[in-house]
């Protein structure tokens, strides 16, 4: 029975890639994306800012929180993973609060 359900595992395919560990060059990514999140967070929340370029600002700052994501998905560093999740959530407030005031597509 039980080398039966070795062979039926064995069988599902190969196992998942292993995440490589970040790199220094990984977490300058990560900080680049985190001074344009910042940079497009405040022209994003400004309420003296047209909808056009608040909308813009909205989709570079969710734009920088993906590439962080693809950092911390592609790596086995807990610190970039945080990082990705504070990027994601900055995302989603902008969007929120953008919402409230624009239209803004995506």
């Amino acid at each position: 029975m039980l080398l039966g359900a070795s062979a039926l595992l064995a069988g599902c395919g190969a196992a998942p890639r292993a995440p490589t560990p970040a790199t220094h060059d990984d977490f300058r990514a990560i900080q680049r994306s985190e001074a344009r999140i910042e940079s497009n967070r405040l022209v994003a929340t400004d309420p003296a800012v047209d909808c056009a370029t608040a909308c813009a600002a909205i989709g570079a700052v969710c734009e920088a929180a993906r590439a962080i994501r693809a950092v911390a998905d592609d790596t086995a560093d807990l610190d970039a993973v945080a990082r990705a999740r504070r990027a994601e959530d900055v995302c989603l407030r902008v969007r929120a609060g953008g919402g409230a005031r624009c239209e803004c597509d995506g």
